[in-house]
């Protein structure tokens, strides 16, 4: 964070003569306010220009939805506010601050007044900031609006592909179940739980990244363990790191969770996959390690010993759509990994260097401190929302067998 600056020191001031500063110095009105504060919103009447004195403050705009997007971050030392007060045309953005901020208020009236008493040089370098604010925000307004344009069409894809799995897949999971009911040997047994286990994350897969495109983060969390995680990704990739010559290990941890375990396996999922992209053709060796660095919490690591994240994409690594260096991919698995952690009250990072690998850190809470919210509509329930009686479709599906 940013240091606090002294009043006047705010870069508001220096074009003004040492007289002027000194009048709206002596004008100005600190206050300090909570994280969250909502300072004005679009097309609200502009009757003060806003400086920063320790914390910050988010401007925003209204876009899909009428949700407001970001599109700038004033922090310690710089000001907002001047361009409605220069036209007269109110608020072109909304403002609120990103936790406890100290401000400065100016008097809209008295702004204009002193500026009609300045020389042009001073009315001139207002424009110029001004100008530059405007193009500044007009760039990251449109990148916003084309990142929501592409999760949109992400998502609809997503749920095109979910509306067609469902019939088969669930054909699919049925024909399993009924090997599994006919008391096979116990490579068959094995064969049709792979085949659930898969069915289960292929339609999840697709779920999970409609989800993100719609920005939702439901739960259906349930108590399980470490252990039990990395069991699980240990057998759904057997054959497919075999097939890329990967050597895995993992080091539990014998600590207890209330998670959506189905979110946190994909999440897993998501790091294990990078780590292949980035290792193959030539192979070479994954960790998934877990300690419990205090009562409250569990940290989970994915270590890999690949050639590292590089310097270009490290500070937009969990944004959307982004990716370097592999040979396919959305570049929303980091995205949607960051996601499912924050929706569990987690935090995920990464530690890389060049040549040394990376190693993706995932903190999460060990107490449900949060409201549990279920997800009626989740991967398995997908699957079998149109098996009203799954006895009856067993008993046709051996007819049909039968019949052949």
């Amino acid at each position: 964070m940013k240091t606090a600056v002294d009043i006047a020191g705010n870069r508001f001031f220096s074009a003004f003569s040492d007289q002027a500063r000194r009048k709206l110095l002596t004008r100005a009105r600190q206050e300090t306010l909570h994280g969250g504060a909502v300072l004005f919103e679009e097309d609200d009447p502009a009757d003060r220009v806003y400086l920063v004195l320790a914390g910050a403050v988010e401007l925003t705009k209204k876009a899909g939805r009428g949700r407001p997007e970001v599109i700038a971050r004033i922090g310690p030392g710089d000001y907002f506010g001047e361009m409605g007060v220069l036209d007269g045309c109110g608020r072109s953005t909304g403002a609120r601050t990103a936790g406890p901020t100290t401000l400065a208020k100016i008097p809209a009236a008295l702004l204009l007044k002193t500026l009609s008493r300045e020389p042009a040089e001073v009315s001139l370098e207002f424009l110029r900031r001004v100008s530059e604010r405007l193009r500044t925000a007009n760039a990251r307004f449109m990148e916003e609006v084309v990142r929501k344009e592409k999760l949109q069409a992400v998502g609809e894809m997503a749920s095109s592909i979910i509306h067609d799995f469902k019939n088969p897949m669930t054909s699919i999971r049925l024909a399993a179940d009924v090997l599994s009911d006919h008391q096979p040997d116990e490579t068959t047994s094995q064969f049709c739980q792979i085949i659930q286990r898969q069915v289960t994350r292929m339609v999840a897969l697709a779920q999970e990244v409609l989800d993100y495109c719609r920005g939702e983060a439901r739960l259906n969390r349930e108590k399980t363990t470490v252990r039990d995680l990395f069991k699980e990704i240990e057998v759904l990739n057997e054959d497919y790191l075999r097939a890329n010559n990967m050597r895995i290990s993992f080091q539990p941890v014998g600590v207890s969770l209330s998670v959506d375990r189905n979110r946190i396996i994909r999440a897993l999922q998501n790091l294990l996959s990078n780590a292949v992209e980035a290792l193959s053709p030539g192979g070479g060796k994954i960790e998934f390690s877990a300690s419990q660095p205090g009562p409250s919490e569990v940290e989970i690591r994915v270590a890999d010993n690949g050639p590292g994240v590089p310097a270009e994409i490290r500070d937009t690594l969990f944004d959307p759509f982004v990716t370097a260096g592999k040979r396919q991919g959305t570049g929303l698995g980091l995205a949607i990994a960051k996601a499912v952690i924050k929706a569990h009250g987690g935090v995920i990072s990464c530690r890389t260097s060049p040549g040394a690998g990376a190693t993706f850190i995932i903190r999460l809470p060990i107490a449900l401190n949060c409201s549990v919210r279920r997800c009626d509509a989740y991967a398995s329930h997908l699957l079998t929302e149109q098996v009203k009686d799954r006895t009856l479709h067993k008993r046709q599906l051996r007819a049909t067998c039968s019949g052949h």
